[in-house]
């Protein structure tokens, strides 16, 4: 999320404008916590595009590739979502395992 941040913000977002990606940064930097839950609120967002993508019964050059750009941003997000899991179990499992040799060592016999 941090190369490109206007992803958690479900993608719609090209940000050229530096100010615009910086007040983004900084508005994920307060939201770090709630980051996974905007990765997936972004994965539904493009879901639903998609379904609804589908549905236009007009197949044209232009809506199948903007249906391919929305499956390469859904592709993406899920990748994301999928790397920072992995960062958190990862964290978790360190804080268990470090908490558990502390309760170890305070430990009285």
């Amino acid at each position: 999320a941090g190369k490109d941040p206007e992803m958690i913000f479900c993608g719609e977002l090209l940000l050229k404008n530096n100010l615009m990606r910086i007040i983004t940064q900084v508005c994920i930097l307060i939201l770090f916590l709630f980051i996974p839950a905007l990765i997936v609120n972004a994965v539904e967002f493009v879901k639903e595009n998609v379904e609804n993508t589908m549905k236009q019964s007009k197949v044209s050059e232009e809506l199948y590739e903007k249906l391919v750009n929305q499956l390469k941003l859904l592709k993406k997000l899920r990748r994301k979502l999928v790397a920072w899991m992995k960062a958190e179990l990862g964290t978790e499992i360190f804080y268990q395992v470090l908490i558990q040799l502390l309760l170890l060592m305070l430990y009285k016999s």
